[in-house]
Order: structure tokens, then C-alpha cells, then sequence
């Protein structure tokens, strides 16, 4: 009877232990579909905030840059209204496809943050060399001949970027990289589209 009820004990613990796995697994698997848009396939803006929010918690010595890209697809709305939203859809996947790919290559992380609008953080990177990516992306979204007759700035689909370089990320919030990226993107739209705009967060002085 006592060799019964041990086994049984075991089989038990071991039907609890596997059961719990199974959740965990699960609800892991919840999380990463959480965070990954449904449309492209690439991280969504809850997986930009979870990643945005890492990188801003690293340690104060770390004076390594930061810079947050805000960029989204010029005339996007002119783009659906011609050739309707599946091709709207269509387009935003290749855009992303291709922000995602750039990225990877280069050591970043880019996200859907809703809509025809990308966000993108870069860890590491002087001023110039951010410039330069942010250059390479422009050209890799034009380049991609998205046809686009309603365009103001291009025969093909093409997209402005707001760059924020933080030279102290420790010293500045969140929401303030953010902010300051969309103020640049949307200088970027106002100065005629498909180009950049590029703003830079500094360190404050004892005197500031």
C-alpha cells in the first residue's frame, strides 16, 4: 500500500511538474505573440517599449549613445486612396520587411509603431555614423521601385525619418527621446518629405 501511494505521489508531482512547463511554455509563447505585429510580422510598438525600456535601464556608467529613428511612409493616405488598402498593405509589409532586414544587419532593432509609422533604436553609434544609417534607410525604401504616381517627392513610395541622438541616455527619459524623434519627424515632413531631420539630447551642466 505505501509503494502504491509513493508512486502515485510521484506520478502526481511529475504530472504537476510537466503541466507547469506546458504553462510556462505557453504563456512564453503569449508574450512573443504580444509583441510581434500582426500585419508584418516584425516587433510591434509593445515590443519597442519592453526593448526601449532595457536599453534606457543599463547602467549609469554606460555612456554608450543611444538614438531612437521615428520615420513613416510619405502620402501614405494618397497611396491607399489610389490603389486601395490590400496594396496599402502590401506596401507597408515590404517597408517593413525591409527596415527590419537593414536593421538586423547593422545591430538594431526596429519596430511597427503603428499605422505607415516605423520606429527604429540604434545602441552605440556616433552622430555621424547614425546619420549614415538613417541616410542608408531613405535609400533602401526608394530603392525598393514601390510604384507611387501620387507622390509629391518620387515616382516610388519613399518615407521622412526624425532621428534623436542621446549622448547621456541614463540622464533622459523615455518619452523625452521619443518626443523630440517625432518633433524631428515631423520637421522632416514640413521641409518636403523623403529626407531626414536629425535632433541631438545632451548631458545637462551644473549650470543648467
Amino acid at each position: 500500500m505505501y509503494m502504491n501511494i509513493r508512486a502515485l505521489n510521484d506520478n502526481l508531482e511529475k504530472t504537476v511538474n510537466d503541466r507547469t512547463q506546458e504553462l510556462l511554455a505557453a504563456n512564453e509563447k503569449l508574450k512573443c505573440l504580444s509583441t510581434l505585429d500582426g500585419l508584418t510580422g516584425i516587433p510591434n510598438r509593445r515590443g519597442f517599449e519592453e526593448i526601449m525600456g532595457q536599453e534606457k535601464e543599463l547602467a549609469p556608467q554606460n555612456s554608450t549613445h543611444l538614438a531612437v529613428i521615428m520615420l513613416d511612409i510619405d502620402f501614405f493616405k494618397e497611396f491607399n486612396d489610389l490603389y486601395g488598402h490590400l496594396n496599402g498593405d502590401d506596401c507597408i509589409k515590404k517597408v517593413a520587411q525591409a527596415l527590419y532586414a537593414y536593421a538586423i544587419e547593422n545591430g538594431a532593432f526596429a519596430a511597427r509603431y503603428g499605422g505607415e509609422e516605423f520606429v527604429l533604436i540604434l545602441q552605440g553609434k556616433n552622430q555621424e555614423a547614425v546619420a549614415a544609417f538613417a541616410e542608408q534607410l531613405r535609400q533602401r525604401i526608394e530603392g525598393l521601385c514601390i510604384p507611387h504616381s501620387l507622390s509629391e517627392v518620387s515616382k516610388y513610395v519613399t518615407i521622412s525619418l526624425g532621428v534623436c541622438w542621446v549622448t547621456d541616455k541614463n540622464d533622459t527619459s523615455i518619452k523625452k527621446v521619443l518626443d523630440e524623434a517625432d518633433k524631428a519627424l515631423y520637421q522632416a515632413k514640413q521641409k518636403g518629405r523623403n529626407r531626414i531631420c536629425t535632433v541631438g539630447l545632451y548631458p545637462k551642466t551644473p549650470d543648467s
